[in-house]
């Protein structure tokens, strides 16, 4: 399933299947991803993680972080470099950029990495 923006150009999509093994799944939601090739910078959606009940969605040259609730498919807060980094990084630009992990102590830890300045975005986040 993909909406359909300017120009044609398919939007990502990111859905939930529940019993998708069955003869019977069921989709309780389908999130049209960030995806505006006409902004600058351009906003496109290139790297997904998941950890614990939320998922974190990379966009390519922002570098921004979107989390969702895996359970609801609702917006819950998104994550961006912050001046300790120079507020900026470079391009997410290969699919697997991102890893998250939730602790036991219900702490995520998010790495994102960035090859243009030699360094992985390291976000830490409790809900």
């Amino acid at each position: 399933m993909s909406r359909k923006p300017t120009h044609d150009v398919p939007v990502p999509v990111l859905a939930r299947h529940d019993n998708w093994s069955s003869g019977t799944p069921t989709q309780p939601y389908a999130i049209s991803l960030p995806w505006n090739i006409q902004s600058n910078p351009q906003t496109t959606t290139v790297a997904v993680a998941v950890a614990g009940n939320d998922i974190f969605v990379a966009q390519l040259y922002t570098a921004k972080v979107d989390v969702y609730d895996a359970r609801t498919g609702q917006a819950v807060c998104y994550m961006t470099p912050v001046a300790s980094v120079g507020n900026t990084s470079g391009w997410v630009d290969v699919y697997l950029d991102i890893s998250a992990a939730r602790r036991e102590n219900g702490e995520y830890v998010v790495l994102l990495k960035d090859d243009v300045r030699a360094k992985i975005l390291m976000y830490r986040w409790t809900p």
